[in-house]
């Protein structure tokens, strides 16, 4: 028995070959390339996203840098009104014990005020 080629399945082949080439060319290569479009856009989306994370990261390092001098710088501004408002006291004290002009110190204390004020302003 000897098997002789059918025309009609060369045909089918060499249909099946021009339709798989055909179909690659014109469907599955756009297809393919629409995801690999899809993975790098992913991908750069990624890195930007990773990029803003260090950014957010650095600014909030030195936004509680910023607080952390503030906070230092306040309470020093706190204790250096505290230790002032502590001699003028001692000021005051020793003025009202030696019986010194309570005219002149209300004018020496009204200068102080005035001068504090226009620093403030």
């Amino acid at each position: 028995m000897q098997i002789q080629p059918n025309f009609t399945i060369i045909i089918q082949i060499f249909n099946f070959l021009i339709s798989f080439f055909i179909l690659r060319r014109f469907f599955l290569k756009p297809a393919i390339d629409i995801l690999l479009k899809k993975e790098s856009d992913k991908k750069i989306l990624e890195d930007k996203k990773y990029d803003l994370e260090v950014i957010i990261e650095a600014k909030n390092n030195s936004i509680l840098n910023l607080w952390k001098e503030a906070k230092i710088k306040f309470f020093k501004y706190i204790q250096d009104c505290s230790f002032k408002i502590y001699f003028r006291k001692l000021k005051i004290k020793s003025i009202v014990e030696n019986k010194v002009d309570n005219k002149e110190l209300v004018s020496e204390l009204n200068n102080l005020l005035v001068k504090k004020l226009e620093n403030v302003g």
